[in-house]
């Protein structure tokens, strides 16, 4: 998920520790900040240290002054038979195609397990902010035939393979994927950004995080009061428990994805694979989960305040307040029914409505894309396509 999302849970995870809310409510503490940044953690250190690790033996950084499809397919397909021939795995660098300081060109590799071969093909612009081209929307959707070789080229492989991930890759923009062929049996496992969700995203680093919490908040309590006694408090333990869960709680998130995460490192380095309900660019996805997080939060501030100011309806006719089990469990059914289940089924519903009326605006980009990829484009067309995009691009590289 997005990284608002994973700092989010962190949040939702701290608020439920009755000490980390009292210590927000009555000493304006930001412990609650700190289950937000354990929550980041793991995607922190796969981006910012794990991806540099990560050694590259075939590296394809396609030319732009000549687009051609096939270095891209012949590459990716003997890296798959160099792992199968060697025993060891092989790893692929595919690198974004930057045209300027907006657009990058796309395309994309499928790798077709049941013929074996591996599809490249050249796609159309895309901007930063995620637009792609077609339709008259970018400029210069695709590339004219002076610009190009094959925009599409399939090229073979021999070995047997499995891909525990989506079957065709796009690269656009920031950096590109990297994938990894790994001997598995008698076959080719195909991993997609094989330094991610590794040992960053694994269990045991969270109770490691959560002992450094302890650390932190036991030595600050010792040293207040001068007694060792005060290093094991409710507080410290409060932040070894906030540290641990958020931890595990960006892991369990992204369960809930293709990719899944190595979940027994270091005695394994095999992802477990994601229950594939979602992905991480989902938009829906993401504003479930933010919406969840939130919703726990403002239940928690519910519960923790030091009155109970809010009464809610199932409630109202039983003595007591949150401390009593009966009337904490028949206040979270009404909370979780009226404010989180019944706001979340008008949503998807709306999604789904959505999806289904509105026409998409991807069928017109791929008319479009079909026609250009034909070569087919007017000269008049072109030279108002030049004269948008300003006649120059940026220099590529070649593989």
């Amino acid at each position: 998920m997005k990284g608002i999302g994973h700092f989010l849970t962190g949040i939702a995870v701290a608020s439920c520790f009755p000490e980390a809310m009292r210590m927000t409510l009555q000493d304006n503490s930001l412990i609650l900040l700190m289950g937000g940044a354990f929550g980041l953690l793991p995607d922190t250190l796969d981006f910012r240290i794990g991806r540099y690790l990560w050694p590259r033996q075939h590296v394809v950084t396609p030319d732009l002054k000549r687009l051609d499809a096939r270095p891209i397919a012949e590459t990716v397909a003997r890296a798959i038979d160099e792992a199968a021939e060697t025993g060891k795995p092989s790893l692929v660098k595919l690198n974004t195609l930057k045209v300027s300081a907006n657009y990058h060109r796309t395309y994309s590799i499928f790798v077709d397990e049941e013929r074996k071969v591996v599809r490249a093909r050249i796609g159309p612009l895309r901007t930063m902010g995620q637009v792609m081209g077609g339709g008259g929307h970018l400029p210069r959707s695709l590339p004219i035939p002076e610009e190009r070789g094959d925009l599409e080229w399939e090229a073979p492989y021999k070995a047997d393979m499995v891909n525990l991930y989506h079957a065709e890759t796009s690269v656009g923009i920031f950096s590109g994927p990297d994938f990894a062929f790994v001997p598995d049996g008698n076959r080719i496992r195909m991993d997609f950004i094989p330094w991610h969700r590794t040992w960053a995203h694994s269990p045991l680093l969270g109770i490691l995080c959560g002992i450094l919490a302890l650390l932190v908040y036991g030595l600050i309590g010792w040293a207040k009061s001068g007694d060792p006694s005060d290093f094991f408090t409710t507080t410290s333990l409060t932040a070894f428990g906030i540290a641990t869960l958020a931890f595990w709680g960006h892991t369990f998130v992204d369960q809930f994805g293709v990719l899944g995460s190595v979940l027994f490192w270091p005695f394994s380095d095999r992802r477990s694979g994601g229950f594939g309900w979602t992905h991480a660019a989902s938009v829906l996805g993401n504003i479930t989960l933010n919406f969840v997080c939130v919703a726990i939060v403002f239940w928690n501030l519910i519960v923790y305040t030091t009155e109970a100011n809010v009464i809610l309806p199932w409630a109202r006719g039983m003595s007591g307040g949150y401390s009593d089990p009966l009337f904490y469990l028949v206040s979270l059914a009404n909370y979780a029914v009226y404010y989180v289940a019944v706001p979340l089924l008008i949503l998807h519903v709306g999604a789904r409505l959505y999806r289904r009326f509105i026409p998409h605006r991807g069928q017109a980009e791929i008319r479009d894309e079909e026609y250009r990829a034909d070569g087919r484009k007017s000269d008049e067309v072109l030279a108002e396509s030049d004269a948008e995009q300003g006649g120059e691009a940026t220099d590529g590289g070649t593989l």
